[in-house]
């Protein structure tokens, strides 16, 4: 039985569309006013550090995941890691900002990864729980975020811990013990994690992924002034190199209407550019005009 919420549609004006077989892209040239957008510049330093980190515990989270128990374990030694690795984060390089939500996305698209080979050994062939079992489980929880069409890493960690924290409100609770409630936790948070992983297994699923990331990086954002959210005012897409795609939102504080540009190098999407380029495909990707001024 599934516990994962369905997917969402998601009104992002960066939605991708297929036809004809390649992905239907906006392709405005230029910006306006000819200004050139900021990139994000991840914190490299915290990211070697810490895959360096991952690197020598996670063999120990593997090796604790024999079963259900060590496998729900070890998910809570990875989150607790994850804590204190972003709260430092956010001291060098606010998670508010675009440098800082690059950097965490990369973070913790790693520790997905990590996270869903632990629970996949841990549940190995753990039979399925009482239909019963599961939906008192799923009722304590609550309804969780749904985690869309093209999921953030941070959207499945964030599944990972309403799973342990269920656990938690569940202690002492005579209508379901600690082990079935923890094997249940495991199985929620093993889904978000293999549903993340597949929208990133192939360059078309990668694509639709790295568009709805966009706005989940608008939404995350902060003005540095007045700490209020922003808009997108304006959407473009630029062609670089002649193959080479970005995305281009001009956002607006909501409150000091301080505008910010935000540049995505559309990597996926590139990579079939070039393709289409090397084979020479008529049907290479072409333009979709975004509608300005709306929400992510």
């Amino acid at each position: 039985m599934s516990l994962i919420p369905r997917p969402a549609p998601f009104a992002h004006p960066a939605a991708p569309r297929l036809a004809g077989g390649l992905l239907v892209l906006a392709l405005a040239v230029g910006l306006a006013g000819g200004a050139r957008a900021d990139v994000a510049h991840p914190d490299e330093e915290f990211l070697t550090s810490h895959f360096a980190e991952i690197d020598e515990i996670a063999p120990t989270w593997r090796v604790t995941a024999g079963d259900p128990e060590g496998a729900f374990r070890s998910m809570v030694l990875l989150l607790e890691y994850r804590a204190k690795a972003l709260n430092e984060l956010n001291e060098r390089t606010p998670l508010t900002q675009f440098d800082g939500i690059e950097t965490q996305d990369r973070f913790e698209d790693r520790l997905v990864r990590e996270l869903n080979g632990i629970l996949q050994a841990g549940l190995g062939d753990a039979p399925d729980p009482d239909e019963e079992d599961a939906l008192y489980f799923a009722a304590v929880m609550g309804d969780p975020p749904p985690l869309g069409a093209a999921p953030v890493p941070f959207m499945a960690l964030d599944h990972a811990q309403i799973a342990v924290a269920t656990v938690s409100a569940l202690d002492g609770d005579p209508a379901l013990d600690g082990a079935t409630a923890r094997l249940l936790a495991d199985r929620f948070a093993a889904q978000s994690a293999s549903y993340y992983l597949e929208k990133r297994k192939d360059p078309l699923a990668a694509s639709a992924s790295d568009n709805f990331r966009q706005g989940a990086v608008v939404v995350r954002m902060r003005c540095p002034k007045d700490g209020s959210n922003y808009r997108v005012a304006e959407q473009k897409r630029q062609i670089r190199n002649e193959v080479e795609i970005y995305t281009v939102l001009t956002l607006k504080c909501n409150v000091c209407y301080e505008p910010l540009t935000l540049d995505f190098p559309m990597e996926h999407v590139s990579r079939l550019n070039r393709i289409a380029e090397r084979q020479g495909l008529k049907g290479k990707p072409t333009g979709v005009r975004p509608t300005p001024g709306l929400d992510p």
